[in-house]
């Protein structure tokens, strides 16, 4: 699941690591012992890194805007494939973003038959 996202970490100290999300407009301090569990369990569920920091940034998010546990979430995660992991982060995503641009929801297009009978070829 690719994001448009510009995402960086700055880290302050060992302790201290703010995440930027420039797109979303989202900045979240965070603990550096908790962001290494969770980046690690991406990293691990993931063989691409930068999609790993993607889904890192992405579960603080969710975590912020349901006010939830990041541990609690990436507890649930855990055991997953990478195709579940996917599925996983979809749905939470889908929580937290607008109707209009859900993740993974595709629709089929079907044409109008009477439109179409109108066409000639």
């Amino acid at each position: 699941m690719a994001t448009n996202t510009v995402n960086y970490i700055e880290h302050t100290d060992l302790k201290n690591i703010t995440i930027i999300d420039e797109f979303n407009k989202f900045e979240y301090k965070v603990d550096g012992a908790e962001y290494d569990v969770v980046s690690t369990f991406f990293k691990k569920m993931i063989a691409n890194s930068s999609l790993a920091s993607s889904f890192t940034t992405a579960i603080y998010q969710v975590a912020v805007y349901t006010n939830t546990s990041v541990i609690d979430l990436v507890r649930s995660l855990d055991g997953q494939t990478e195709l579940e992991l996917s599925i996983s982060m979809a749905y939470y995503l889908n929580n937290i973003r607008s109707n209009s641009a859900l993740l993974g929801i595709q629709n089929q297009l079907k044409p109008n038959y009477y439109a179409f009978r109108m066409v000639r070829l």
